[in-house]
């Protein structure tokens, strides 16, 4: 992407308004983790690069447990999990993994439900809502066309 004058890369990109901070080695983008107010909804968007077919898998846990703990968020969306949720075995649905944490919450997924690569696909997302969020929940859904591009919560 060129940098051009009166952009939204400009507007949006590294070193204006975005700032890099690191912490462990490990690089994010945005405002750094502070303290969570009760009356505060804190959404999170992140791109795991697939979260495992397997429930038990490390990088199964690793995006579930790092958003709750690390940054107390309420709402959060993942891109790129990698997963055909349809042909999923109902111990390692997604449903099955977040109910081991969290007693109330939504769910929303995709995947591009044109193709039966297998369990695991490229692609798909999933929205999910916990706690008092999910009592604001009013509808949900996915991608209309089947292509799996987005999921979606209303509150």
């Amino acid at each position: 992407m060129t940098n051009q004058s009166n952009s939204m890369y400009n507007y949006f990109g590294q070193g204006s308004s975005t700032q890099e901070y690191r912490k462990d080695n490990d690089e994010y983008f945005g405002m750094p983790h502070t303290s969570k107010a009760s009356n505060v909804t804190r959404l999170w968007f992140t791109n795991p690069c697939g979260i495992g077919v397997d429930p038990n898998h490390p990088k199964s846990d690793t995006s579930f447990s790092y958003l709750q703990k690390k940054s107390k968020c309420d709402i959060f969306g993942l891109a790129e999990t990698n997963v055909h949720w349809y042909l999923m075995y109902n111990h390692a649905s997604l449903y099955a993994r977040v109910k081991k944490r969290w007693k109330n919450f939504k769910i929303a997924t995709s995947h591009n439900r044109h193709e039966k690569i297998g369990k695991t696909q490229r692609g798909g997302t999933c929205t999910v809502s916990i706690g008092q969020a999910a009592f604001r929940a009013y509808d949900y859904g996915q991608d209309d066309t089947g292509l799996g591009r987005w999921s979606w919560i209303e509150f």
